[in-house]
């Protein structure tokens, strides 16, 4: 059973505990009020590690700026026109030309988001 899965089973039984408690009758009405609120609070679990899993979304420029000194997966050219994607350190404070540098050369942000883009994570479908 795969996470989505977990997810939409979940929402199931919480959807039957729901409507059992709607009606009055319903015998063990403090037990299934607890498997209601055991199964929120798992379903709310399961949508946040969900949208961890996702694949990360390129930072912003100020974004990248706030990294200084920070490691930051980068996929494009080097300022040489050397393609590729890595890990690179950010040197954005103390140098007239921010970049993110490896390697195989330095990312200049006066480039950014025309010939690459920085992650604070490895996307996952690369």
């Amino acid at each position: 059973m795969n996470s989505q899965e977990a997810l939409d089973f979940a929402k199931e039984r919480l959807s039957r505990i729901s409507h059992l408690l709607e009606k009055s009758d319903t015998p063990c009405k403090s037990f299934y009020e607890k498997q209601e609120e055991m199964l929120t609070q798992a379903v709310l679990a399961m949508k946040e590690q969900a949208e961890k899993e996702k694949e990360p979304k390129p930072l912003t420029l100020e974004e990248l700026k706030q990294r200084d000194g920070k490691p930051v997966w980068v996929e494009g050219e080097t300022s040489l026109g050397v393609p590729g994607n890595y890990w690179a350190l950010l040197m954005a404070k103390g140098t007239s030309r921010p970049a993110a540098l490896n390697v195989k050369g330095a990312y200049n942000f006066s480039n950014y988001g025309k010939t690459w883009l920085a992650y604070d994570k490895e996307p996952v479908s690369k």
